[in-house]
């Protein structure tokens, strides 16, 4: 009994340094990127955000027909596929609207048609913000968009924010912790925004 009473003061000290130190279980925190000067852009962030992925939304505009332009909406296939006119399949997933409409066209002219326009563009993409904020909501996405903008436009944190663990997670299921008190002074700690990213801001402990 003793030597068990003496192993505990042991550990008792041993977990005050822990918990002082901000270690804690594991727990949610499993699988979740902590942002800052050390994170790998090439992990945090998508190759590029100007291609299409799949289940995005987009738009085809064939015209120069005799009975006037076709508009196709459409959104692209867990297999990155759309299919058009003439039940013509096309790869979509990794190109850019520019590569796209030059694949598409050089498969129509001059094999079924001697001249063609085609016009590629996405259809409208959104984030959401959600949690402790003034206005959780979903937003329309613009190129350039990083958490902390996120966060003004969806009108600043809330008094009961916990700024300094703000979570993100991509469409691809990954997640991110951004330390919004430290990204205000440095951009290292901010993180890009594409189509699709949910940002939570926890409640703080009161």
């Amino acid at each position: 009994m003793q030597q068990t009473g003496k192993l505990f003061f042991l550990i008792l000290p041993f977990c005050g340094l822990l918990l002082g130190a901000g270690c804690v279980g594991t727990g949610d925190d499993r699988g979740i990127i902590d942002v800052g000067p050390n994170s790998e852009d090439k992990i945090r962030k998508p190759p590029s955000a100007n291609v299409f992925n799949a289940r995005d939304k987009i738009s085809v505009v064939l015209s120069d027909f005799p009975n006037g332009p076709v508009r196709y909406p459409l959104t692209v296939a867990d297999d990155g596929n759309i299919v058009l006119h003439l039940n013509q399949v096309f790869q979509v997933e990794g190109k850019t609207p520019t590569a796209l409409q030059t694949e598409i066209h050089g498969r129509y002219v001059p094999n079924y048609y001697p001249r063609m326009t085609v016009q590629v563009a996405p259809e409208e993409q959104f984030f959401f913000v959600q949690g402790y904020v003034n206005s959780p909501n979903r937003f329309p996405y613009s190129s350039g968009m990083t958490v902390m903008k996120s966060i003004s436009t969806a009108g600043g944190f809330d008094p009961f924010a916990k700024k300094w663990s703000v979570i993100v997670t991509r469409q691809n299921g990954m997640k991110f912790r951004v330390n919004c008190e430290k990204a205000k002074t440095d951009a290292r700690y901010d993180l890009s925004i594409y189509p699709g990213d949910r940002i939570n801001v926890p409640r703080r402990n009161l």
